[in-house]
């Protein structure tokens, strides 16, 4: 029974009491007040699906109850900009007792995308800029989402070559109730393109290594030389990392230089670009030195760098080198070490050796393994695929050891890891985020021949790669034909006994028509005597 009703949050936020009726078993208006909040319900809901906002009210289910948590509940739904109201209901979830509360949300949804529009896009067609905005067709409108797709918008433009671009949208009632048709107008201005790209100070590398390098391009049959300026400085750090391979550390892109030429007619202008480069003094790789190592000898540690003393100096493969060093650590529980490195220049040789530093500190262990995001994946189903438990030694290795493993069951889009702060000094948690995918495959097709009397039939096929969240595979496929009727049912057990065995049992069902003559044919498939590893 619906005991007490709440007021917006910009009123008051606060559940108001109604009149209590004969029925009730407590005549108090407010006996919700520091009552375990029970369960959420919402009341209203059209295109947000609740799963998608379970996340906001789970943290204060079994909380008590007051009015500083409804106003921070409320706050935080109307952030999620899918609501233009939210009214909320008290609710006894304890059978009439009154000892836990239900909170009933009463919303009414902002409206729904109809279709996204483009007006004044004469350069970029409809399709490129559909697929670049976050907005389709039954999404709920939400400024944030305009926003976005404006900016995303924009910075197109400017990749493309239209470092003017202006873009405004509008939001317009479509002929559906509740839905918007959201159009974005477009000043495209003149289009920059690249005519030629000229180098100055590059001694050692030729024009054409250089341009080849670059993701700026000039004007060619093969290419259209669009300038973009978040691409024109890639191109800097491109070039400077170039050079640092090569033992050049100290070069630098000084200045691009860019003279201009407008073409009226066509709306372009385009550019011939100066790139100004000082390159430094080449330097070789003089060695490593270890300090503060204990847990590791310095052979142990040597062993895992690539390069040798006397090459030229490439900074990407010390990179690689020191990680290497660092991850010998990481990758056996030593996360709270300290490990930094110290140039040293010689430039009588014009040589480079590097000290690496360390600190070392006590292994870490695994405090909580916390699961997040997975609502239909039982929890058991993920935790089986990670090699490691509550308790033991964090391994970084045997981390993306086991988001490996997640990505490959093909049930999540993404997976993410956190590591914060155990409970005590040398403890980590390690929270696990999965973006559930679409584990569920239906087929269905049409085939033509094989009988004179009516040579159509039907196949349907459906699949489910995560059955019951189980982790199992469950399948069926019918084929319906006039003289035939075929069902295919396919179940497979990926761990059998908690150990990573297959088991698979196919079972089949026929029916078909001899000489007018019904007959049914069971053909029972049993699975193999040997499971599959």
């Amino acid at each position: 029974m619906i005991l007490a009703v709440c007021l917006l949050i910009f009123t008051m936020p606060a559940l108001v009491a109604q009149e209590p009726n004969s029925n009730n078993l407590d005549s108090n208006p407010e006996w919700y007040i520091d009552k375990p909040i029970a369960g959420v319900r919402f009341e209203g809901l059209q295109s947000v699906n609740q799963n998608d906002i379970s996340a906001i009210y789970t943290p204060y289910l079994n909380r008590p109850y007051s009015a500083d948590i409804l106003a921070e509940l409320q706050r935080r739904l109307y952030a999620l900009d899918y609501f233009d109201e939210i009214v909320v209901l008290a609710e006894d979830a304890s059978g009439g007792q009154q000892s836990s509360v239900r909170l009933v949300f009463q919303v009414i949804e902002n409206p729904v995308v109809e279709r996204v529009l483009f007006e004044g896009n004469l350069r970029i067609a409809d399709n490129i800029l559909r697929d670049e905005t976050l907005l389709k067709a039954g999404d709920v409108v939400t400024n944030a989402k305009i926003k976005n797709d404006r900016e995303t918008l924009r910075q197109l433009y400017i990749s493309r070559g239209f470092p003017l671009v202006k873009i405004t949208e509008r939001v317009e009632e479509s002929s559906v109730a509740n839905r918007k048709n959201i159009v974005f107008e477009i000043a495209e201005g003149d289009q920059s393109l690249v005519r030629e790209i000229l180098f100055e100070g590059n001694n050692n590398v030729t024009d054409i290594t250089l341009a080849a390098v670059m993701k700026t391009k000039a004007q060619s049959l093969f290419d259209r030389g669009e300038l973009g300026e978040t691409l024109l400085e890639q191109d800097k750090i491109i070039i400077e990392e170039y050079y640092q391979d090569l033992g050049y550390i100290d070069a630098q892109v000084r200045d691009i230089i860019r003279e201009s030429e407008l073409d009226t007619e066509g709306a372009r202008i385009y550019y011939t670009l100066q790139v100004i480069i000082d390159e430094g003094e080449q330097y070789t790789f003089g060695g490593v030195e270890f300090s503060g190592n204990q847990i590791y000898s310095e052979a142990e540690l040597r062993n895992e760098l690539r390069m040798q003393p006397g090459e030229v100096l490439n900074v990407r493969r010390f990179e690689s080198d020191f990680q290497r060093v660092a991850n010998l650590y990481y990758d056996n529980g030593y996360i709270f070490n300290g490990i930094n490195r110290r140039e040293i220049r010689d430039d009588t040789d014009n040589s480079i050796r590097y000290v690496i530093e360390i600190i070392e500190r006590d292994r870490a262990h695994i405090d909580n393994i916390v699961l997040r995001g997975n609502t239909k994946t039982k929890d058991n189903v993920i935790l089986r695929e990670l090699p490691f438990e509550e308790g033991e030694v964090f391994s970084a290795a045997k981390v993306r050891e086991g988001i490996l493993n997640l990505f490959n069951l093909q049930y999540f889009n993404n997976v993410i890891p956190e590591t914060p702060q155990g409970s005590s000094e040398g403890l980590m948690d390690l929270i696990i985020n999965v973006e559930e995918g679409q584990t569920a495959d239906i087929r269905f097709g049409l085939a033509f021949g094989g009988n004179s009397e009516f040579p159509v039939s039907l196949q349907l096929g459906w699949q489910d790669r995560n059955f019951l969240g189980e982790g199992y595979t469950f399948g069926a496929d019918v084929e319906l034909a006039f003289v035939s009727q075929q069902l295919a049912l396919t179940f497979v057990e990926p761990w059998l006994l908690n150990e990573p065995w297959s088991l698979r049992v196919d079972f089949g069902l026929n029916r078909t028509n001899i000489s007018g003559i019904p007959q049914d044919i069971l053909h029972p498939i049993f699975p193999d005597n040997d499971a599959d590893a």
